[in-house]
């Protein structure tokens, strides 16, 4: 499943089990370029209960979630709002990205 810690380099923190966290301070999301024409899309409640539904549905898989709300400064879908406008990058322009940028 893609998401966004494929994309950070691991910290020097680590867990109880001394597993790594990764470093948020990684993400690349400065390097996104779009390349095709992002959708304009108005969030509706039902999107803010299951967002992994909207990603289904645009893009036929649910992984996307992180970037997008990335993309469009929404740090927790709790901050965002009915009514709401963001841009939905093209599955083209999100699978370079990812294809680039994953460990």
């Amino acid at each position: 499943m893609r998401n966004r810690y494929e994309v950070m380099k691991e910290s020097d923190q680590v867990n109880t089990d001394g597993n790594k966290y990764p470093d948020v301070m990684t993400f690349p999301i400065e390097k996104f370029l779009y390349t095709n024409t992002a959708k304009k899309y108005i969030l509706r409640r039902f999107d803010l209960d299951r967002f992994d539904l909207l990603c289904i549905r645009e893009y036929g898989v649910a992984y996307y979630d992180d970037i997008i709300l990335w993309l469009n400064n929404i740090d927790n879908l709790k901050n965002a709002v009915p009514g709401q406008e963001i841009l939905l990058p093209s599955k083209r322009d999100l699978d370079r990205f990812f294809s680039k940028y994953l460990r």
